[in-house]
Formats: C-alpha cells, sequence, structure tokens
C-alpha cells in the first residue's frame, strides 16, 4: 500500500483517482467452464433464469466489482427451483440471498436475505477453488464394462464473478474480472453438485426463521425454497407449516384415527367434520402467510381428478381427463400447544377440462 501511494505521488497523480483503475470499465472475461447438461447453459434459459428469479445478472455485477457465488437448483423436469447467492459489493456487507420463481400471479415474496460474518465469507469465497481441484466425475461405463443407470437427479447451474490475479505491470493492480459459469447434474457424479449442496446448506444456517421446517426431499436448497415461499412473520409460518405436516395434513388425513388436536377447541367432532369434508380429494397447499406472531393463513386447493367415463360424464374428454378444484383457506391460532386450527371455510368447486 505504502509503495503504491508512493508511485502514486511520483506521477502526480492524486491516489484515489489512480486508484480507479480500468477494472470497472472493462468488459467482463466470461467463460463456460463445462456445461454437461448444455440446455441449461444456452443465453435463452440463462435469461429466463434471471427473470424468473428477478436476479442481476452477473456481468452488471462484474461492472461493479463485485464477488459472486451464485447456484440455482434444477428439478427433474428442468423446471427452476431456487437461486442461492452470495455476493459481496464494494461498501457492502457480503450477504446471502435467496430467490425463489415468481408466484404464477407474477408477484415474488421478498427474498430471503442475510449478512454473512468474515469467517463464513472467507470460507465461502475458497470453497470454489477447492472444489474444481477435484478430478472430473467417471464415465457412466466404468472401466469394468459395467453401465450406470440414473433415472432421476438433481441439476445446478453455477455462476461466478471474481477480479483476476494482479498483472505485473506497474501501475495495473487488476487485470479484470471474470465471469464463469458452470452446470452439473447428480446423474454425473460431479463434484460441483456437492459444492451446490454445501452453498446450500451454509445459507440455511442463516435463517432462523426457517430453522423449524421439517428436512424435505433435496436437502437445505428444497427447505429454503419452501421457506422462501412464506409470506409475512416466516418464523410463525414455518411453525405452522411443520405442524401440520407432522399430521399428515397435506398428505391424506388418517380415515380411522381421531386428531381433534387439530383443532384449538380439542374436539373430535371438529376433526370429523374436518376430514368429511375434504374426503378423497388432494390437499394442494399454495400460499402461507404469517400474519402477525400467534396467527397464521394458509390458503389450499382440494382437488379431484376424473379420467375415462367419470370425465366424460361431467362433459370432459376421457382420456385428457377432468379436475374438479375448490379453495380451502386455514385461520391458524397459537394455543398453549402450538398452533392448532381456529376455523376453515371451502369454497364453491369449479370444474376444468382438459385438453389433449
Amino acid at each position: 500500500m505504502r509503495v503504491w501511494l508512493a508511485a502514486a505521488l511520483m506521477l502526480g497523480v492524486p491516489a484515489g483517482a489512480q486508484g480507479q483503475s480500468s477494472t470497472a470499465q472493462t468488459e467482463p472475461e466470461v467463460t463456460i467452464r463445462d456445461c454437461p447438461e448444455n440446455r441449461y447453459c444456452t443465453p435463452e434459459r440463462q435469461a429466463e433464469r434471471r427473470r424468473v428469479y428477478d436476479n442481476a445478472e452477473a456481468e452488471a455485477l462484474a461492472r461493479r466489482q463485485a464477488t459472486l457465488r451464485r447456484v440455482s437448483f434444477i428439478d427433474r423436469n428442468g423446471k427452476d427451483m431456487v437461486s442461492i447467492g452470495f455476493v459481496r459489493e464494494p461498501g457492502r456487507t457480503p450477504y446471502v440471498e435467496v430467490h425463489t420463481p415468481r408466484f404464477d400471479n407474477g408477484i415474488e415474496p421478498e427474498p430471503l436475505l442475510a449478512s454473512l460474518s468474515d469467517s463464513n465469507w472467507r470460507r465461502i469465497d475458497a470453497l470454489l477453488w477447492e472444489f474444481r481441484q477435484l478430478p472430473k466425475p467417471s464415465q457412466l461405463q466404468d472401466d469394468s464394462g459395467v453401465i450406470r443407470v440414473c433415472a432421476d437427479g438433481l441439476g445446478v447451474f453455477i455462476e461466478t464473478v471474481d477480479e483476476l490475479p494482479a498483472k505485473r505491470a506497474f501501475g495495473q493492480p487488476w487485470a479484470g474480472v471474470r465471469v464463469e459459469r458452470q452446470a452439473d447434474h447428480s446423474c454425473n457424479g460431479g463434484a460441483m453438485i456437492v459444492y451446490a449442496g454445501i452453498l446450500a446448506d451454509l445459507a440455511f444456517d442463516h435463517f432462523p426463521e426457517c430453522q423449524s421446517l421439517p428436512d424435505v426431499r433435496y436437502g437445505a436448497s428444497n427447505t429454503l425454497r419452501l421457506c422462501h415461499s412464506f409470506l409475512g412473520d416466516r418464523l410463525a409460518a414455518a411453525e405452522a407449516y411443520h405442524f401440520m405436516k407432522q399430521h399428515g395434513y397435506f398428505e391424506k388425513l388418517p380415515a380411522g384415527q381421531d386428531q381433534g388436536t387439530l383443532f384449538a377447541d380439542a374436539s373430535s367432532d371438529s376433526f370429523a367434520r374436518f376430514r368429511d369434508e375434504i374426503g378423497e380429494r388432494s390437499v394442494n397447499l399454495w400460499k402461507v402467510h404469517g400474519l402477525h406472531a400467534d396467527k397464521v393463513e394458509m390458503i389450499a386447493n382440494l382437488t379431484e381428478h376424473f379420467w375415462g367415463a367419470a370425465a366424460r360424464e361431467l362433459g370432459g374428454n376421457e382420456d385428457a381427463g377432468s379436475m374438479r378444484v375448490a379453495e380451502m383457506t386455514l385461520q391458524m391460532v397459537r394455543t398453549d400447544s402450538g398452533f392448532r386450527i381456529h376455523s376453515y371455510t371451502i369454497g364453491e368447486s369449479r370444474l376444468i377440462h382438459f385438453e389433449e
């Protein structure tokens, strides 16, 4: 630093002005390191991913001299699940942010956002280089001739932004900024899948409002996805959701089991009516809103599917099928035993016919 200031004075240029190097003005180098799932890396797919997550473009962050570690998780059908980004921008404390795709109505919940400690940032910053030193995964057919088959899996798309190493030429402390993109898939057995999972675990530790949620498939990434979808007081929302999940509410309510404890009045009759009104319909939760510390609202669709003759009788196509949907709203309140159902309403059913 002293040498740098002395050089600036010798040249007759203010240190601050000389320190404003060409980094911010130079277009970043962009590299695709490895993309076995090429469909994840096309410019069109990248643009669509930024749109659904409302994420800043990596090149834009590079021009601001930010450092970035961002991973986007992709399900087995190629659908975006959740985006987790660790960012350090000039003049701002490093932070982690979580985004999920916008709701069907275009509304996106507030992102999960938390500051990072120095030790956590250093760990995240170094982790990438550790994993890039690992060998590439084995092929689907090994030396013994055994062919491995992977019928399901999880994809990841990783973006990083870093300043390039210092040039040796005096007066040019940074060569520029580098943007790198990389994809991997769990079926490939690649190290970057493990790297992405560790980033998700590190991110999860920074959001206490999500800690009460049960473990879900795909681990921390999917738990963060679920937590991000909650509105309002996420701490209360997660607690109420966990209670209902424990009691099988989001699958099928057990027909022969007394679960009166689901209700604030601890009434077996309340549960029996609730179970009978739901019947054989599937419960598809789409909104959990923490109204305040002691009250949570949940909204779900109750759906019935019809095929063949049953669909035809309803005016639908036998092969494509029909669906009857009704909206259910639950009001959850906190009791001495935790969150329970205070009241519920089920709206009128509407019929949907599918086309072939």
